[in-house]
């Protein structure tokens, strides 16, 4: 793994923990933005998706 790839894997865990102690996340909420961490290619990326998707939630 390159040094930036290394980053990127350790940025992606790190809000992953962030997701996992969120109180007032459902177990679904978790599991979508974990899949949202998971898919997105840069950090720019993660947070225009994460901001939709809570968007979308408000929504419902």
């Amino acid at each position: 793994m390159t040094e930036k790839e290394l980053q990127e894997h350790a940025f992606k865990e790190l809000l992953k923990k962030v997701v996992d102690n969120g109180q007032n996340y459902t177990e679904k909420m978790k599991s979508d933005l974990k899949e949202i961490i998971d898919h997105g290619k840069s950090p720019e990326e993660i947070c225009e998706a994460t901001l939709a998707y809570f968007a979308m939630c408000r929504w419902q």
